[in-house]
């Protein structure tokens, strides 16, 4: 089970929405942080943990580590 979650949303996007619905069936603790509401600084450290190619939402990290994106948070878990 990930422990540690944080999933980078973008408001009305319909992956973020599976995907937290996924985690809360699951019973899985995470942190959501709506993307657009980060400083530019914030951003910049968020896409050097996961790739600046990564334009997609959700961005899902475990334990620090970028994960993918929904389709790749459902083969986790």
């Amino acid at each position: 089970m990930p422990t540690n979650v944080i999933v980078y949303i973008k408001e009305g996007c319909p992956y973020c929405i599976n995907a937290e619905g996924l985690l809360k069936s699951r019973n899985i603790k995470y942190k959501r942080i709506v993307y657009s509401n980060l400083t530019d600084r914030q951003k910049n450290n968020v896409m050097k943990k996961i790739g600046s190619n990564y334009i997609y939402y959700p961005k899902i990290l475990v334990n620090d580590v970028f994960i993918g994106g929904y389709d790749d948070l459902k083969k986790l878990i």
